[in-house]
Order: C-alpha cells, then sequence, then structure tokens
C-alpha cells in the first residue's frame, strides 16, 4: 500500500479530524429511546449503520436502546419512527421532560 503524500494526506486528515469532532459533538446531545424495527427475515442481533460528517457507527435492530439525539434524528427519517418524546435524565413531568 503506498503511503499518501502532500494533499492527499492531508485531505485524509481533514476527514478523520471531521470525524472525529462530529463523533464528540453527536455524544455529546441528549440521549433518547430508540428502536429500529426488525426488516422482514431479520434476526435479533441485526444492524444499521449511520454515518455522519466520516464519523460512521451502528445500532442493534429490534431492541429499545438509549442513542444520541442525532442519530435519532437520522434514523426516525429513514425508517419512518419515532423516538422516545422524553430525553435521558430528564425528570418526568418537568419542562425540559415534555418539550
Amino acid at each position: 500500500m503506498a503511503k499518501k503524500t502532500g494533499k492527499a494526506m492531508d485531505t485524509a486528515e481533514r476527514v478523520m479530524s471531521r470525524a472525529k469532532e462530529t463523533e464528540e459533538w453527536v455524544n455529546s446531545q441528549p440521549k433518547v429511546m430508540f428502536m429500529i424495527p426488525l426488516g422482514k427475515g431479520e434476526s435479533a442481533g441485526s444492524k444499521h449503520p449511520v454515518m455522519i460528517n466520516g464519523y460512521r457507527t451502528t445500532v442493534p435492530k429490534g431492541t429499545m436502546i438509549e442513542i444520541p439525539r442525532p442519530i435519532a434524528d437520522i434514523l426516525s427519517a429513514r425508517f419512518s419512527v419515532n423516538s422516545s418524546d422524553k430525553e435521558i435524565g430528564k425528570k418526568a413531568g418537568s419542562r425540559e421532560a415534555l418539550s
């Protein structure tokens, strides 16, 4: 494998830097409960990949899990499902949990 030099290296470094920044931002966002339904013929343990600005993660299907809101927003649009209305860590009935 050829070693990257010059412009190609700068581009790769920028992409990796952007992916790391995105990962940190995504993981700092409020968490919500979310479940991706299993597709026809899929078994428990199936996963769905999500990529944002070079940051890649996978989300298990068929299980209610806690994920960052930006990931839930992408998956909600893709699978036409909603995340829970309440953010994790907010007291039930508080203004923050109800908004």
